[in-house]
């Protein structure tokens, strides 16, 4: 299943997606957040709103047996970045606790943190992705 959060989705991130991917409009800051929660334990695909995906992504996550893939994507300065939530798989891993809401801005560090303390290392597939937002 591919996720698709978005506040203002771009067209040439539409047209990268799966016909059937779901688009979730996000209206507060704590709704990436009740979004992630909802699908915690379940197989889901992240692409956000100004990600552009290429042919490869969705088959690159199928064949790896990882539990938490991403493809990395350029930030400000031209940084690629790596513990991002833009283009991410997440397969059933561990529990963890939704009981305290995470502002979007702040979410893909919490996510990052609490995975990693808990042992688990994201495998970072290439080539990058697009980011529409430092293009």
């Amino acid at each position: 299943m591919v996720v698709v959060p978005y506040t203002n989705l771009r067209k040439e991130t539409r047209q990268s997606l799966p016909s059937d991917a779901r688009l979730v409009r996000m209206s507060s800051d704590e709704d990436y957040w009740r979004l992630l929660a909802s699908l915690w334990g379940q197989e889901f695909c992240i692409v956000e709103h100004d990600i552009v995906v290429h042919a490869g992504v969705f088959s690159s996550f199928a064949q790896c047996d990882n539990g938490w893939c991403l493809f990395p994507y350029t930030g400000p300065g031209g940084v690629l970045l790596t513990k991002s939530l833009g283009c991410t798989r997440f397969r059933a891993l561990c529990e963890l606790d939704f009981s305290t809401p995470v502002r979007w801005d702040r979410l893909d560090a919490w996510l990052y943190d609490a995975l990693r303390a808990r042992g688990y290392t994201p495998c970072v597939h290439n080539p990058p992705v697009r980011h529409l937002h430092w293009e």
